[in-house]
């Protein structure tokens, strides 16, 4: 696949079971299409592993890259990608915003305990939970003082939000989340 001299940019679902969002699609292959103008590339659509580019492919992708990801596609540096490239997945999550609800929490592997501190005046009142357990000891501790509100750290655009006022409506939430998504990227609990 010849795409000239300049190279090509290419859209790049990181996981594509994500990516059912027609809206979001079609604003990242419009993204692409005005990043290809502006740097003087073909836009080759959505990334084909197996196709041959001619020149150096410019990625755009749908989300944060792990960087095991980014070496696997050639990603070298930011002149590679409109995006960002991360050693951890819960660092290109909202998780990352606010701190454990105590130092010997659950945690990923990665995790930053200083972090969380040193953005929370930022930030509105609130923990990242990677256990239900310590959701749920948050969020009792949030509702002592008004509602709370649960944002799965994967989720984007508002969705998957629930607005808590008893300690007993986060029970819904945890048995809708996946133990795996829950340990690996955390969900915030926040005023």
């Amino acid at each position: 696949m010849s795409h000239g001299l300049h190279g090509a940019v290419v859209v790049y679902s990181v996981d594509p079971r994500a990516c059912g969002d027609t809206h979001v699609r079609v604003a990242q292959a419009e993204l692409a299409k005005k990043l290809a103008a502006f740097k003087g590339c073909a836009f080759a659509g959505e990334y084909d592993p197996s196709a041959d580019y001619a020149g150096p492919v410019y990625f755009i992708p749908s989300d944060t890259l792990l960087g095991t990801a980014a070496a696997a596609l050639g990603i070298k540096s930011e002149q590679d990608l409109f995006g960002g490239v991360v050693p951890y997945g819960f660092i290109g999550t909202k998780a990352i915003t606010h701190s454990l609800i105590e130092p010997n929490a659950a945690a990923p592997s990665g995790w930053s305990h200083e972090f969380g501190s040193r953005v929370q005046r930022a930030v509105l009142s609130g923990f990242s939970t990677f256990t239900c357990d310590d959701a749920r000891r948050a969020c009792s501790l949030l509702l002592e003082h008004g509602p709370a509100r649960t944002k799965p750290a994967l989720a984007t655009a508002g969705r998957d939000q629930t607005v808590i006022f008893q300690l007993a409506e986060l029970e819904p939430v945890l048995d809708r989340m996946d133990a795996a998504d829950l340990s690996t990227y955390g969900l915030v609990i926040e005023e």
